[in-house]
């Protein structure tokens, strides 16, 4: 989070945020899949870690799915 007296970025102290989402309709294909991912679950640290379910890592977010 920013803190504007100090003017630098400071990290949350508990939970996860992503902030805002903005709407990906499903026609985008992977996009969309990843948003539906990113809503579902939390703490992800990349995005092979979006991918990975049960320590199996898929080729795309659509698998995954």
């Amino acid at each position: 989070m920013w803190i504007a007296q100090q003017r630098k970025w400071k990290p949350r102290k508990q939970g996860y945020n992503i902030g805002r989402l903005s709407y990906v309709p499903p026609g985008c294909g992977e996009l969309y899949y990843m948003r539906i991912l990113l809503t579902i679950q939390n703490g992800y640290l990349d995005y092979a870690s979006i991918r990975t379910v049960n320590e199996q890592t898929f080729n795309t977010y659509e698998e995954v799915c």
